[in-house]
């Protein structure tokens, strides 16, 4: 999904979402399952 929003190869999206949990202090499980239900998405400048 982060892959397709991204348009990125699914590693180079995974290393985005490290980097995105990181910066807000949380887990890859709770931004995964924000990404799921539609909370957030990886495509927005914001970290």
């Amino acid at each position: 999904m982060v892959s397709v929003q991204l348009g990125l190869p699914v590693p180079t999206a995974l290393v985005r979402m490290r980097a995105r949990a990181f910066a807000r202090g949380t887990s890859m499980d709770d931004l995964a399952a924000a990404v799921l239900a539609g909370r957030e998405r990886l495509d927005e400048e914001t970290p």
